[in-house]
């Protein structure tokens, strides 16, 4: 977040630090390695004609500024402020500053605030046009006690200018997927190296956060001054403190799996490859994760194979005379050209790496420091290639070169977001963290896909869906599509409308009501409407309890998302039921040996251990059969173990031994993974609630709830109220009785299932077209007798389609169309007397007790099984009921064929559904 007074471009230009490299003119061919009397005839050689190493007088430069000019005698004008508590504003930020200098609130700044690298605090930068006396007398860092008006409390704020160690220059939007660090070079500032000379914008926090999403932006600096505060470190002495600065600024588990995009300028780029070599191979393998996670390197003028810093040299030795660490570093930075060249070699010599290098060489000249007449450095010394092409350079197949038209000092400073050089590093980068992106979404795809499998085969009780496929496949086209043009269903089922929530269909068995669900279902389906439905089934109540349903309601209505519901997964993932035990036992390896070699009081240790181990507090919930078989084995091997054995120490040590065992049984199980808990009942209701946000409508069907068992019935009409009220619509198909789903939708709409003439008839021609006897019987013969049989079927079914169901295969049966009106009026005599199915269910037993013996026994034994049972039969486990009989063995062969001879002898009382 940013607060400024005045834009970016109108701060002033700030002042320079000492130039960061020198070099030699550009040469394309590779580079020899240079003996050290090659280096001092270089640094004799004095750019104004004077000695070197004549007595001269020595001027203390600037100290790192912003910028890259000899002499500037005025302080760098951004501060970094650490320290800031996480709930602070840029307003209690500047009312503090403002505390502690009071000319601060007439001054022009530029402020922006940002998550610190590594803790709970922030960290903001200040960009100043003009500097008061307090903030140019900030040399090292300060540390400013203020009031915390927002906490009540004291903090302490640290403010500096030189920005060692990771600074953030931005705050990401959304979930960081890459973290962008920005290294500088030698005498470089971690702000100013990145920072227009020309616009006063820097590129890393004003551009890229604008044309990169979800990255998180860190520039690095590191005290390598060349004139003054110089401090007793070599290279390896940063590569271990960026190495550490790295691995606390990603210390969290998504920090420590986020790639890595590195920017380095010069021997920054040194300082990079040393820093990756100590991750790759060093410290045990603790840090190679940042090696692992390192994606993309650019390069900007990186000195791999050396450099000429002859005059750098000459300059410091000149300034600060006797042992100089810069000095040392400079001539490493020569002497050892090709090994710099070979580490970086090493460094990415395993194959299949998913690794990029761009590497960025100037193809201007900048003025190398001279030494003048006055005895003072400048930079106005020859011009020259600071890093060569070829050093610049790496020539490996994952590296891409890319020329600059700029000097060395000007090579990572961009003016504006045309830039040529700053498009080329956000087009590579953008490509880079799309794909990031890209995989990341993909993986979380995949990783809630995974998931949502494991609700569903948690949720899942019985498919409906087979079920409401098998009636569909029965229906007859165009008959019971009445029920949709009613207006009782139309104001039910029209957005808009006020309604009641809940609707009833009703009527006596055998009315259709089950297909006319069904054609509910289709056409809420086609309409684009959230739709979930149970078809209760008087042999089915197993999964018919009321968290069974919910929990199928749920199963039905997660298919249906794109996605997984935040509750949903919350539910899963609760905690479970069953457990582990607590790690109170003693582990500790050498106490074990310490006990096994004193006999005294061992067998209390023993017994101790077996009555924590036992211990109600210990024992959460564990495997307690294992563990049982384990302590058994303790006290078998004690029985066993003494047996003709004189002493008991044997046995002791043997019971030692179990109980490691033991032990090493609880830590396994603790880490085996345990099955979910079933959720309850209010936990799957409230879990539907929330669910149903996710839709715009949402449908339930319950077809035939008159067959659920009436306890559940009861919770069923309850919730099914309470669904209404959260916003479901609710279609209830059911007969008039029992009672108490009369009582419960009395108030609301319903529709009187009737079977209409029309559908009659249809389904009736169906019926005969479908039997290849009736057909050839009435069509070939007696076509105009056809109306007459349909209209006597019509009248006798009573509006049953099930009448007619049970009874036209017996009709198609008879031998002649007198046979089948006599019938047909035996039925209409019978129905009129009794008004249902009974007479059609007597003649249907009759029929099966004149059947010979053997049958008669295998119907009735099927019968009787489907009957009882509480679900439907499985075709193997109907096959083995029927094979028990009473006081004999088991014979399977009875039971052969069960599936075909049941549903002919029992005559249309049993179908099997595949």
């Amino acid at each position: 977040m940013d607060a400024q007074k005045t834009p970016p471009s109108t701060i002033p230009d700030t002042v320079a630090s000492p130039p960061e490299l020198s070099g030699s003119s550009d040469d394309e061919r590779e580079p020899t390695r240079r003996n050290f009397s090659q280096l001092n005839r270089k640094r004799n050689r004095s750019p104004t004609g004077y000695d070197a190493g004549s007595t001269s007088k020595r001027v203390n430069l600037t100290d790192v500024v912003n910028d890259d000019k000899v002499g500037a005698s005025v302080g760098p004008r951004c501060f970094r402020i650490s320290g800031i508590p996480p709930n602070w504003k840029e307003s209690n930020l500047l009312n503090a500053l403002q505390g502690i200098d009071p000319s601060l609130q007439d001054r022009e700044y530029q402020l922006s605030l940002h998550p610190a690298c590594c803790g709970p605090t922030q960290t903001a930068l200040l960009n100043l046009k003009s500097l008061s006396e307090y903030f140019n007398n900030i040399k090292e860092l300060k540390h400013e006690l203020v009031s915390d008006t927002v906490n009540k409390a004291k903090v302490y704020l640290v403010l500096d200018c030189n920005m060692f160690g990771l600074t953030p220059l931005n705050t990401p939007e959304a979930e960081t997927v890459a973290d962008i660090i920005a290294i500088t070079g030698l005498a470089g500032y971690a702000f100013g190296s990145w920072r227009s000379r020309v616009t006063r914008s820097m590129w890393l926090k004003d551009f890229l956060p604008q044309d990169i999403s979800r990255i998180r932006i860190l520039t690095y600096g590191y005290n390598t001054n060349l004139v003054k505060h110089i401090v007793d470190e070599d290279l390896l002495d940063h590569q271990r403190r960026f190495v550490q600065e790295l691995q606390n600024a990603r210390s969290t588990p998504e920090g420590r799996s986020r790639p890595i995009i590195f920017i380095a300028h010069s021997v920054g780029g040194v300082l990079l490859v040393q820093a990756l070599l100590y991750c790759k191979n060093g410290s045990g393998g603790q840090y190679k994760h940042i090696f692992d996670l390192t994606r993309l390197v650019f390069f900007f003028g990186t000195p791999h194979q050396g450099l000429e810093g002859y005059e750098l040299l000459s300059m410091v030795e000149d300034i600060s005379p006797g042992p100089n660490p810069r000095s040392d570093l400079i001539k490493r930075l020569v002497e050892d050209s090709g090994k710099l060249r070979e580490d970086m070699i090493y460094l990415w010599d395993e194959p299949g790496l998913d690794f990029r290098i761009f590497s960025f060489y100037e193809t201007e000249e900048t003025s190398t420091v001279r030494k003048s007449q006055s005895g003072t450095w400048d930079d106005c010394g020859e011009k020259v290639k600071m890093v060569k092409k070829n050093s610049a350079l790496l020539f490996l197949p994952f590296e891409d070169r890319i020329p600059v038209q700029k000097n060395h000092r000007e090579l990572t400073k961009m003016d504006s977001r045309v830039d040529g050089t700053y498009q080329t590093v956000v087009e590579r980068m953008n490509a880079f963290v799309n794909k990031i992106v890209e995989s990341q979404e993909r993986e979380k795809k995949e990783a809630e896909h995974i998931l949502t499998l494991e609700i569903l085969n948690w949720l899942h009780v019985a498919s409906p869906g087979d079920r409401h496929n098998d009636i569909k496949g029965k229906r007859t086209m165009d008959v019971g599509e009445w029920i949709l043009e009613t207006p009782e269903f139309c104001r039910w089922s029209m957005e808009g409308e006020t309604s009641s929530p809940l609707i009833w269909a009703h009527r006596i068995a055998g009315a259709g009501k089950t297909y006319l669900s069904s054609i509910v279902i289709d056409h809420l389906f086609d309409s684009k409407n959230t739709v979930a439905y149970i078809y209760f089934d008087y042999n089915n109540q197993e999964h018919q309890k009321a968290s069974d349903v919910l929990a199928s309601l749920i199963h039905q209505l997660l298919k249906q998302l794109s996605g997984l519901p935040a509750p949903l997964e919350t539910l899963y993932r609760k905690p479970r039921n069953s457990i582990l035990v607590r790690t109170s036992i003693p582990s500790n390896t050498s106490t074990d040996k310490q006990l096994m070699q004193n006999y005294t009081g061992i067998l209390d240790y023993t017994v101790g251990m077996v009555a924590a181990a036992l211990s109600p507090t210990n024992l959460v919930c564990w495997p307690r059969k294992k563990v049982a078989m384990h302590v058994w084995t303790v006290w078998y091997s004690l029985w066993i173990q003494t047996v003709g054995i004189t002493w008991f120490s044997t046995v002791l040590h043997s019971i030692l031994y179990q109980f490691v065992l033991l032990r090493g049984l609880l830590y396994r199980e603790m880490e085996k993974e345990i099955p979910q808990r079933k959720p309850t009942y209010e936990e799957l209701y409230d879990t539907l609630l929330e669910l149903s946000k996710s839709f715009t409508r949402t449908f339930i069907i319950f077809d035939a709830l008159d067959e659920c068992d009436r306890l559940q019935r009861g919770r069923l009409l309850s919730m099914c109220h309470r669904l209404g009220e959260g916003g479901f619509r609710v279609f209830i198909a059911s007969r008039p009785h029992p009672d108490d789903i009369g009582d419960s939708l009395s108030d609301g709409p319903k529709i009187e299932v009737t079977a209409q003439t029309k559908d009659l008839r249809i389904y009736i021609n169906h019926c005969i077209d479908a039997n290849p006897r009736a057909r050839g019987l009435l069509n070939s013969r007696a076509n105009d007798r056809k109306d007459q049989i349909v209209d006597g079927l019509v009248d006798a079914a009573s509006g049953m389609f099930l009448f007619i169901s049970l009874n036209i295969d017996y009709l198609c049966a008879q031998p002649t169309i007198r046979c089948i009106l006599d019938e047909i009026e035996k039925l209409k005599n019978a129905q009129t007397s009794k008004k249902s199915l009974d007479p059609t269910y007597d003649r249907i037993i009759e029929g099966i007790k004149k059947q010979e013996e053997n049958n008669k026994t295998l119907a009735l034994n099927v019968l009787s099984w489907l009957t009882k049972a509480r679900r439907i039969f499985r075709i193997k486990e109907l096959q083995d009921a029927v094979a028990v009989e009473p006081q004999k063995c088991v014979d399977r062969s009875s039971a052969e064929g069960v599936p075909i001879a049941g549903g002919a002898r029992c005559r249309d009382l049993v179908s099997v559904v595949e």
